[in-house]
């Protein structure tokens, strides 16, 4: 289950894009670059937010609506009400209207947090990491500017590549 980026490569649209995908297809290369660390979040308008972290059990939990991308899912506590999408500004909508809570990357919420729109639920509990990686196409003879655009871009981040 890869993204609408790694088929764009696929499909030979685009020559890199930036992915969270867990999952790999076995045509793309992928180079870690960071890892997203991520929290729960709720609203104000939204019911638990409020609420002691003490207080917000898995059972009070299950009993609400979460968005999150679809590999987030194992971060939460059962519950069978999802949104799902790999566009954080979505997960991002949805969570400030109050309809759900959410797991976002950390540097997303930080300004809402900062101004109470935003709090982090559990923070202690539940707080997945992303893997941010590079994902261009296998190819024997990559072209000049991709390679160079993958050199400066592991050199940025002090990756070590072997082209």
């Amino acid at each position: 289950n890869h993204t609408r980026l790694e088929n764009a490569i696929l499909n030979e649209n685009l020559h890199l894009a930036l992915s969270v995908s867990p999952q790999r297809h076995h045509l793309l290369d992928y180079i870690g670059l960071y890892q997203e660390q991520c929290y729960l979040y709720a609203s104000k308008t939204h019911s638990v937010f409020p609420m002691d972290d003490e207080d917000i059990t898995d059972a009070v939990l299950s009993n609400h609506i979460f968005s999150t991308r679809t590999f987030g899912i194992e971060e939460l506590p059962n519950t069978g009400t999802f949104f799902e999408s790999s566009n954080a500004e979505a997960h991002l909508a949805y969570i400030k209207s109050g309809l759900a809570l959410g797991i976002l990357p950390e540097h997303v919420a930080q300004p809402y947090c900062a101004t109470g729109i935003l709090r982090p639920i559990r923070p202690n509990q539940i707080h997945p990491k992303w893997d941010v990686n590079l994902v261009f196409k296998c190819t024997k003879q990559k072209q000049r500017l991709i390679k160079y655009t993958i050199k400066t871009i592991c050199d940025l981040y002090n990756l070590q590549l072997f082209m």
